[in-house]
């Protein structure tokens, strides 16, 4: 009995070892079952242009989560409208548990639809976040925070030749300018080029079209120079503020702008031309502000470019806006919760983490490789302190003092629904070459008559097209 005891003792703790040793041998994977898996929905998954692995492992190092990223484009959606409804539908089935890389401007059928968390009081990081990307949310969700974006993709930007400024006596541009007193800017400018017989001209500006064809500036017009997103247009015709800003753009390109002819036969990209050191001001965006003053992307572009983009002059970035208020036209990329997701906390807590100051760090380090949630690589964190802006000013090499971007009071969504609209693009380039043509060929009309003739003729096509929500 003693003997069968102590057999059975010996095989009991064997029994005991062994189990003590698997547990100490389990791996992450062979437990994954008791690990709660996420569910992110992305329009695409791409790893090379948004970073999504890498953006996978990081969220699954820092908890006991899996990432599970959803694609919510596929064949069978062919318009914006189709894929508000994919995403609405996948909500409402509870595919997905959040979504990220959704722009702004296509959540007002998800929230009214009741789809979406209200997350106005779990932003632990709220007064850190940049203030026009708080607005806009705030603005679409009446005073509620439905989605927040974690970047700014983009903001309408001039740029000047400081040199050529000095050489006029002209002060520098204020951070903040409106196209009013832009238009008079160059007006001023041009006046002092004249009375010095100095062979500037004050603006980069392509109408991107060669010489007798339609003009080529109404993207760029809706994209990177307007305020206004959701108000373009008022019971089909331009609303007032939209008149009166097309009224000031089309006094700029009719004159101030040049075709491809008369900018060294299209060597240079659209306004970059600029970096030849002859032009006073540009009007650009961020893709802009990076090719001339980051020396890492512009050493990168030049290495694969048939030509050199190389400005040797001091230059100053301000932001362009309607009416030159504190207020910021950004493309930006949010990020939404399921309201009926079983996993609120954790989503809340993926939330934080991607508006916090660690993933903010994180996106200004891999600048050069991706954004996680746009294409687009260089992008600027929402969430902001002295210490990010620290390092967002070593990657210009202290020329431009990336602070500007977060003195903001308003923000304003850049709407894709206009951008992307063929009809409407190639209406507002019929106007702009109309004032165009009527300048350069001295016609009897003078400026102000072309004008108003071609917002007479944009609002007739309108009515056709009826693009009002």
């Amino acid at each position: 009995m003693r003997i069968l005891k102590t057999t059975t003792s010996i095989f009991i703790a064997l029994v005991i070892g062994l189990m003590f040793l698997t547990s100490c041998f389990q791996t992450k994977k062979d437990v994954v079952s008791e690990y709660v898996t996420i569910k992110i929905g992305v329009a695409s998954f791409d790893d090379d242009l948004y970073g999504h692995n890498s953006l996978k492992n990081l969220l699954e190092a820092r908890s006991d989560i899996e990432i599970e990223f959803v694609e919510l484009i596929s064949s069978d959606v062919r318009s914006t409208e189709e894929y508000v409804n994919r995403i609405d539908l996948a909500l409402q089935n509870g595919e997905i548990d959040m979504v990220i890389g959704l722009p702004s401007y296509l959540t007002p059928q998800l929230i009214l639809n009741n789809r979406l968390l209200d997350i106005t009081d779990d932003l632990v990081n709220l007064e850190n976040i940049h203030k026009g990307v708080v607005d806009i949310a705030k603005t679409i969700g009446n005073g509620r925070v439905y989605f927040i974006s974690p970047i700014i993709q983009d903001i309408a930007l001039v740029f000047s030749n400081q040199e050529i400024l000095s050489e006029l006596g002209l002060d520098n541009l204020p951070d903040y300018i409106g196209w009013k007193d832009f238009l008079n800017s160059l007006a001023y400018c041009n006046t002092e080029i004249d009375i010095r017989s100095l062979g500037y001209s004050p603006l980069a500006l392509s109408v991107g079209a060669y010489q007798g064809e339609d003009l080529m500036i109404a993207h760029e017009f809706l994209q990177q120079h307007t305020i206004l997103s959701r108000d373009l247009t008022e019971n089909n015709v331009l609303s007032q503020d939209a008149t009166e800003l097309f009224d000031i753009y089309a006094k700029v390109v009719a004159q101030y702008g040049k075709t491809e002819n008369e900018l060294l036969n299209g060597m240079f990209p659209s306004n970059l031309i600029f970096t030849e050191g002859n032009f006073a001001y540009m009007v650009g965006d961020v893709s802009v502000l990076e090719l001339l003053l980051n020396s890492e992307y512009n050493n990168e572009f030049n290495a694969d470019s048939p030509f050199e983009i190389k400005a040797d002059f001091p230059i100053g970035v301000s932001i362009i806006n309607f009416d030159g208020s504190q207020k910021q036209n950004i493309k930006e990329t949010s990020i939404i919760i399921n309201r009926n997701t079983e996993h609120k906390d954790i989503t809340l807590e993926l939330l934080n983490f991607f508006m916090g100051k660690e993933l903010a760090h994180n996106m200004i380090e891999n600048r050069a490789k991706h954004s996680y949630f746009t294409p687009f690589r260089y992008t600027f964190p929402s969430y902001h302190d002295e210490e990010t802006i620290k390092l967002l000013n070593e990657i210009y090499d202290n020329g431009f003092n990336a602070s500007l971007l977060y003195d903001v009071e308003h923000g304003n969504t850049i709407a894709g629904m206009y951008i992307t609209n063929r009809e409407l693009i190639e209406l507002l380039n019929e106007g702009f070459t109309q004032v165009y043509n009527a300048q350069a060929n001295n016609s009897d009309n003078d400026l102000e008559i072309s004008i108003v003739e071609a917002i007479r003729y944009i609002n007739n096509g309108l009515n056709f097209l009826s693009i009002d929500d």
